[in-house]
């Protein structure tokens, strides 16, 4: 059974993937609660927005591996152990 394929083009015809080229290497991780209780040294979720953005928008990031990750730490330590390739850490 091929869901999966299915599943995409639902979201696809839906409009909710913003880059069918590069929608494998869209992996931002990022502070689950920044930006909403002041316990982070900053607010991520912005970055992480700007950095699928341009991901989406350059060629050469469609190259990149599936499985590279990126990591957006606000400065709690919550999300540094997942062991991206890319991690910022406000």
């Amino acid at each position: 059974d091929d869901c999966g394929a299915e599943l995409a083009a639902l979201l696809a015809e839906a409009g909710l993937l913003p880059s069918p080229t590069h929608e494998r290497v869209r992996n931002i991780v990022a502070s689950p609660a920044s930006g909403l209780d002041g316990l982070g040294a900053a607010d991520v979720q912005l970055w992480a927005r700007e950095l699928d953005e341009r991901l989406c928008a350059a060629p050469w990031a469609a190259a990149l591996s599936g499985r590279f990750l990126f990591v957006l730490d606000d400065g709690r330590g919550d999300v540094t152990g997942l062991g991206g390739d890319v991690t910022l850490v406000a």
